[in-house]
């Protein structure tokens, strides 16, 4: 599983294809789309389904989403 940034996704990350997960951060735009992932490095990572759902943070909690629902 592999985690990279940089790329624009709106909606804050993307599993395009398995086992990539891109987190949109985009530390400049201040919209709850923003998103930064927190993970134990000991506990193994399954899926970037999985590293999704259960690491992936708001980086700014309490600004409007924009692009997500």
């Amino acid at each position: 599983m592999a985690v990279f940034g940089h790329d624009i996704v709106r909606e804050g990350h993307l599993v395009e294809h398995e086992p990539l997960l891109c987190v949109s951060s985009s530390f400049g735009c201040y919209d709850g789309d923003k998103l930064y992932l927190e993970w134990d490095l000991a506990r193994p990572a399954g899926s970037a389904a999985e590293v999704a759902r259960d690491g992936l943070r708001r980086l700014y909690p309490g600004a409007r989403a924009v692009h997500r629902i």
